[in-house]
């Protein structure tokens, strides 16, 4: 779109960013070409755990809270997710807002992440992108 011509505000309508981000896109290919377009991955913490944590996690979670020791009707905190990770893979991660997990054995459970104002919520996003959780 650029190359064609389009303005920022364009550019910007038509992806759903700010006309900040179709002004860098526009210098960054008048810079480097569409070399320099092209994704350089998710932003944000990166995850760090490996697949076969990351199943192994998806295992646990499964199992439910009150079979690592927890009452069940809180369903997962992000407390308790760090915790059991922490404490199963030796991986420590920042709890910065609360992440509940419930649901039945093959059904998709209720997701609610609430992050109160801080932007620290990588675990929650880690476990709620954990597929066919």
């Amino acid at each position: 779109m650029i190359e064609d011509g389009a303005i920022d505000a364009q550019v910007a309508r038509y992806f759903r960013v700010t006309v900040v981000s179709a002004n860098r896109w526009r210098r960054a290919l008048a810079a480097g070409g569409r070399e320099a377009l092209l994704s350089e991955g998710a932003a944000g913490a990166r995850c760090r755990l490996d697949d076969w944590q990351l199943t192994r996690l998806q295992a646990l979670l499964e199992a439910g809270a009150a079979v690592h020791g927890w009452d069940d009707d809180q369903g997962w905190t992000l407390a308790r997710i760090t915790e059991l990770i922490t404490s199963e893979f030796g991986v420590g991660y920042t709890v910065g807002g609360v992440c509940y997990l419930r649901g039945r054995r093959g059904r998709t459970p209720i997701v609610k992440v609430t992050a109160r104002g801080s932007a620290r919520v990588s675990l929650a996003a880690l476990i709620c992108t954990i597929k066919d959780l």
